[in-house]
């Protein structure tokens, strides 16, 4: 009797929100329950693509033709516009189109999967939003950076580019030689911090917005006569959120790209 109501006062310990890990939780072997959002995910994307492809060379589904249509427009125009470079935009257009869309629809999926979770608790063991994983964001910031200074080495030359970092002994007197030997030291900081600040920006904004919504769905559940209408403002928030930091992240890599092609420190 004794057991018993230890065992049940323990469970009742344990219930609430669930609260995700900063990685993937494990779901069978190496897969991880951000994998295998991943994988579905991109399932879905390359359908998507395919219908859209499909769609311009046939003529057919005339409102997904023109929506993307309008879509790629509007993006070389903004891209054409931060980068003041009409060449270096077209040549990169695909590149930087691509993450853009992978982060604002990755986003939208794992919205969508927030959403079956609220009324599929069991959903949130198997799946997770794939930006609410560090090792992503982590991952899509590297290439940002490590894209830039591709594009940097191209302008100025190896040489000159990783040297203004380490021994940019240059001045016209010993202070500003110094100077400028600090100021390449503080720039590798720099780069760093670059890093940082894309991974965990768009991290943390998603990551909090599935806390957020963890947390409303389970105080719903417990004190709402119709739990389904607790999360939905935080539903339509999120909506803004998942938008906003795909186009932060889009911008932050225009402005990484648009320095590369200055000549100057």
């Amino acid at each position: 009797m004794a057991e018993t109501e230890i065992s049940t006062t323990t469970s009742e310990v344990h219930i609430g929100p669930h609260i995700p890990t900063l990685k993937g939780e494990p779901v069978f072997g190496f897969v991880t329950t951000t994998l295998l959002s991943m994988w579905i995910f991109m399932v879905v994307l390359f359908t998507l693509v395919f219908f859209v492809n499909r769609s311009v060379r046939l003529n057919k589904f005339g409102r997904l033709r023109l929506l993307f249509q309008e879509l790629i427009r509007f993006m070389r125009s903004g891209f054409n516009s931060v980068l003041d470079n009409e060449e270096f935009a077209k040549k990169n257009f695909f590149i930087i189109a691509t993450v853009a869309i992978f982060i604002i629809f990755a986003n939208i999926f794992g919205l969508l999967l927030e959403v079956i979770g609220a009324f599929v608790p069991g959903v949130i063991h198997y799946f997770r939003p794939i930006t609410s994983d560090l090792s992503t964001t982590l991952v899509l910031a590297l290439f940002t950076i490590g894209l830039a200074q591709i594009y940097h080495t191209r302008t100025k030359g190896v040489f000159k580019h990783f040297s203004g970092y380490l021994c940019n002994f240059t001045g016209p007197h010993i202070g500003a030689k110094f100077g400028n030997m600090l100021f390449g030291w503080l720039h590798i900081i720099s780069e760093l911090s670059r890093i940082l600040s894309l991974s965990f920006r768009l991290f943390g904004n998603i990551f909090a917005g599935i806390i957020l919504i963890s947390v409303i769905t389970f105080l719903s559940s417990e004190f709402l006569t119709l739990p389904i209408f607790g999360p939905i403002p935080f539903f339509l928030y999120e909506i803004f959120v998942a938008l906003f930091q795909g186009f932060i992240f889009t911008l932050l890599m225009l402005v990484y790209f648009k320095e590369s092609q200055e000549v100057h420190y």
